[in-house]
């Protein structure tokens, strides 16, 4: 959560960098309740710092929301490791059944991936987004 605290502290250089427009989009699109999103751009552009800003105003809003950057997801093959990692569980047999678990919770969950294109990252990434509940 460090870095969390560190993008909060900064919001207020946050127009500077990142156009309005795209949050906005990205607000567009959670209310839609999609499955997945993905920022595309230039290292430096701002992505991260878009996504920490967005984590957090969703988790003020009592939405639960996760950041994690690629070590911390990247040696993952399905969705279900990456909610054990989130969700601090000690093994994947804490969750029997993802489906059951995720519609356990009044609103959606947000896990954002940072990284997704480093090495060998894509197909750990479509394993998880392929997954249907």
């Amino acid at each position: 959560m460090n870095t969390l605290k560190f993008a909060k502290d900064k919001i207020e250089n946050f127009d500077k960098y990142i156009s309005r427009e795209i949050e906005v989009d990205i607000k567009k699109w959670w209310d839609k309740n999609t499955t997945s999103c993905y920022l595309q751009g230039d290292e430096g552009v701002g992505k991260t710092f878009l996504a920490l800003n967005f984590t957090h105003n969703i988790q003020v809003d009592g939405t639960i929301s996760f950041y994690l950057k690629s070590l911390e997801w990247n040696g993952c093959k399905t969705i279900k490791e990456v909610l054990v990692h989130a969700f601090g569980f000690e093994n994947e047999n804490e969750i029997k059944d993802i489906s059951e678990f995720l519609n356990g919770f009044e609103k959606p969950i947000l896990i954002v991936l940072d990284g997704v294109n480093e090495k060998g990252a894509l197909e750990v990434v479509d394993n998880i987004l392929n997954f249907r509940t």
